[in-house]
């Protein structure tokens, strides 16, 4: 699933429902990280020499910076791979995206509450979906092993088989990219 194969609809749920959360940055980012290490204790170490106040920031700005450029899919495909590199240094592995993954969906039903709709559902899914294939591309592994399925009203993420190419090829390709840090917003 690439950016280009989410549907208007689906990017206009995804800036509306966001809009929503965005007023509650703070409280959605603590939740997110409660749900993220009470469900997957074991990526909590992740995180053991983090400023976890930081970290609250830093999930927030990269959302923000996701759904305000979403639509200009080739500038935050480069951004994203950026970024992966950087998520590789801090030890994150291809089975630790469908944890956050799940834990991102669950927060957000959560604030969301009434709100939350399967479509809605659906649509930070399949762009949950694009984050992760570009990043794990970025990072040197298969992207072809990401598939998010439904059953019911339950999403279940799958990563597996991932084969990297190691983070030098990683470094080298993704040079050029423009920093994090620096992509527009709108």
């Amino acid at each position: 699933m690439s950016f280009s194969r989410l549907q208007a609809t689906q990017l206009d749920l995804l800036e509306y429902s966001f809009d929503q959360i965005k007023p509650h940055s703070f409280g959605f980012t603590s939740n997110f990280y409660t749900v993220l290490f009470t469900d997957y204790p074991q990526i909590a170490s992740l995180f053991a020499n983090s400023d976890i106040m930081a970290q609250y920031e830093k999930l927030m700005d990269a959302l923000i910076l996701i759904i305000q450029n979403l639509r200009t899919p080739d500038l935050l495909s480069d951004a994203l791979k950026e970024l992966a590199v950087k998520h590789v240094r801090y030890g994150v592995l291809p089975e630790h995206y469908p944890m956050l993954g799940k834990s991102l969906l669950k927060t957000l039903g959560y604030y969301l509450g009434s709100n939350w709709t399967s479509e809605m559902e659906k649509a930070w899914a399949d762009a949950y979906s694009a984050i992760v294939e570009v990043m794990l591309e970025g990072c040197g592994y298969s992207p072809h092993i990401i598939q998010i399925s439904s059953a019911g009203s339950q999403r279940s993420y799958c990563v597996s088989e991932a084969m990297p190419k190691g983070l030098g090829h990683v470094l080298t390709t993704t040079a050029s990219a423009p920093h994090w840090e620096q992509l527009p917003y709108k």
